[in-house]
């Protein structure tokens, strides 16, 4: 038993950031949400992620592809983005790479460690 406990706390910290700081999507000039891909390292303040939509209120709605600003900051207050008459919600979340509403974009080693994680587990 105190093998598989080591195992487990040598596999959870194996998948630790190895640096402190946070990695955010960036696009500081209103860009489409689909070309909104460079990553920023934010600095040591900065622990959040902030995504600000910008273009909800103009077109038709279903056709139009949302335009974005997002940057690193110290501290994101968000909105509800389904308030009436809210007309640039704020989404805020602080996990790397996350997408606003605290979800990572999908990583295939996070997949990998909990799959190995579980058959350690159940071994026994």
């Amino acid at each position: 038993m105190p093998r598989r406990v080591l195992a487990v706390l040598l596999l959870a910290a194996a998948a630790l950031p190895l640096g402190g700081s946070l990695s955010c999507f960036s696009c500081s000039k209103p860009t489409a949400l689909s070309l909104c891909t460079n990553v920023t390292n934010c600095s040591a303040t900065e622990g959040w992620c902030k995504t600000t939509l910008l273009s909800l209120q103009t077109g038709y709605p279903f056709m139009e592809e949302k335009t974005v600003q997002r940057e690193c900051v110290a501290s994101c207050v968000p909105t509800d983005p389904d308030a009436i008459g809210e007309y640039q919600p704020i989404l805020c979340c602080n996990t790397d790479r996350c997408v606003g509403n605290g979800a990572p974009v999908p990583q295939g080693s996070g997949l990998i460690l909990t799959g190995f994680l579980s058959v350690l587990l159940s071994a026994g």
